[in-house]
């Protein structure tokens, strides 16, 4: 029980590292839909009828799912299948994607 005792400070602050790190993804999450709005331009779009509600954040991928952050009445990241194999799935896989980092 020592070692549980002597550590829990060291716990204490990882813990408190990780929630901070937490808030700040997902803060940035937030900010994505207004950056996409000012920077991005998608083909075949009427700009001026896009909104911050309707823009798709796309936070990672793994395999051929992504997960897309979606803020209803809470904040959740959820997995979603990519039915059109973008290049989000199906380009670099992990170990190239190493390489081009």
């Amino acid at each position: 029980m020592g070692w549980f005792e002597e550590s829990k400070e060291v716990f204490r602050s990882l813990k408190d590292i990780l929630a901070s790190a937490f808030l700040q993804r997902v803060q940035r999450l937030h900010d994505m839909p207004k950056k996409a709005i000012d920077v991005f331009w998608w083909p075949f779009t009427q700009h001026q009828l896009v909104s911050e509600e309707t823009v798709t954040v796309i936070d990672s991928r793994c395999g051929e799912n992504f997960a897309v952050h979606k803020v209803e009445n809470t904040d959740q990241i959820s997995e979603q299948f990519d039915g059109c194999a973008s290049w989000w799935t199906q380009g670099p896989d992990c170990k190239l994607q190493m390489v081009l980092d």
